[in-house]
């Protein structure tokens, strides 16, 4: 009987612990518009900065990344398609 109560507690720790890492982004508290020098000059010529640190917040690395291939693909965006993966990489 100790020695299943011993497993049960173990278990509920890990799984504690692994929500406690899951809680815990990366990302941490950046927002994107300081993790990318040109993104206050580029984002904003379409939408506020508090639209795309809501974005970055709330998206994946990879959802992110196809949001922004989409974004330089519209006339006048001034975004590069050479530079998208080092403008996510320096985000997150």
């Amino acid at each position: 009987m100790m020695k299943k109560a011993s497993v049960f507690v173990l278990c509920v720790l890990v799984g504690v612990l692994f929500m406690i890492g899951c809680a815990t982004s990366e990302k941490g508290t950046t927002s994107a518009t300081a993790g990318h020098p040109q993104f206050k000059e580029l984002c904003a010529k379409c939408h506020t900065l508090d639209r795309v640190d809501a974005a970055h917040k709330a998206m994946s690395q990879e959802h992110m990344k196809s949001i922004v291939e989409r974004m330089a693909k519209k006339p006048e965006s001034g975004i590069n398609l050479h530079d998208i993966d080092d403008i996510v990489k320096q985000i997150y």
